[in-house]
């Protein structure tokens, strides 16, 4: 029987020296038919020659290389490009400073075929931790509803999903500097069954120049903007798709609300946080939930009232008081 052809999208910038690493796993999969597209994001670095020097092992390997270099408009941008490129039956996606795990698309293909389902999904290795946590929490089944719930989740990396589910899901969101991966997955799941393999499937490499980074409470209180706008989108764009629960996505919009909240209180910001706590339950989010909220918003007036300040577990501004 011949194999389904692949088309693994791939976005890069300015990454020229990790590239090749992550082309490498790919074709060290030794899956044909396969279609590699390589969208250059915009870089500035040696990332085209290192994309020629490339081309000859992924001609031998039987691949075909699609090369798209574009202005830089960030992962969704590229990623979307990507899409528009790809011809084969099926979708992957992979990133430019990760590397897959060995016969994962085989392993993929095989679940797909036995379960009948659109996407299929795997465990991300992250510095000695998986994400998720457990293969079972992975995304399975119709799992809209536990996906909003933080009960089922999975990586965009790990993915190998059907190009009609691609379709359906839509183009990722540009204007998501941040975070564009998981609102195109809140879309995915509100549609597509899903499959799981119970194993890593990529390594993911933590650089410090990625988006999702940050130093200091400024810089993930701006962050924070993209998880608050996701919140308004997924409810506008899965509302009407199979599978959408009102409640499930009132205890995600609360979720979010709840760790924004918090980040604005490290920061001292009672204010902001106040308001911000009135816009979540203006818009649905869960009030149970966040009547918690309330509570650490009181606690943190009570210590600001001693010159004190709640501290994120991660890091403190040097002006906060230690007690």
């Amino acid at each position: 029987m011949s194999r389904p052809r692949i088309s693994v999208i791939l976005p890069t910038h300015n990454r020229a020296t990790m590239l090749p690493r992550a082309v490498e796993s790919i074709l060290a999969q030794g899956w044909q038919p396969l279609e590699l597209i390589i969208v250059d994001d915009g870089s500035s670095d040696d990332t085209p020659a290192a994309i020629e020097r490339m081309s000859g092992i992924i001609d031998e390997a039987g691949a075909r290389l699609i090369c798209i270099r574009q202005d830089n408009g960030g992962d969704a941008a590229a990623r979307n490009a990507g899409l528009r490129a790809a011809t084969a039956e099926w979708i992957a996606f992979a990133d430019d400073d990760d590397s897959w795990a060995p016969g994962r698309l085989v392993e993929q293909i095989e679940a797909l075929t036995r379960t009948g389902a659109a996407a299929c999904c795997g465990l991300l290795s992250m510095g000695g931790a998986t994400k998720p946590a457990s293969a079972e929490k992975l995304l399975e089944g119709s799992c809209a509803s536990a996906f909003l719930r933080g009960k089922q989740s999975a990586a965009i990396t790990s993915l190998l999903v059907h190009r009609d589910a691609v379709a359906a899901a839509g183009e990722f969101d540009t204007s998501l500097r941040i975070g564009s991966d998981m609102e195109w997955i809140a879309r995915l799941v509100h549609g597509a069954e899903f499959c799981k393999v119970e194993r890593v499937v990529a390594d993911y490499n933590q650089t410090p120049s990625a988006l999702s980074r940050y130093e200091g409470l400024d810089q993930l209180i701006a962050r924070d903007q993209y998880d608050l706008r996701t919140v308004d989108l997924i409810r506008e764009r899965c509302h009407a798709r199979a599978g959408f629960d009102p409640a499930a996505w009132s205890a995600f919009a609360a979720r979010i609300y709840d760790r924004c909240v918090k980040h604005l209180l490290y920061a001292g910001e009672m204010a902001r946080a106040e308001q911000l706590i009135q816009a979540g339950l203006a818009r649905g989010a869960d009030p149970h939930r966040l009547r918690a909220t309330t509570r650490k918003l009181r606690k943190a007036k009570l210590l600001a009232l001693v010159g004190r300040r709640l501290r994120h577990p991660k890091f403190a501004r040097a002006s906060d008081v230690r007690g």
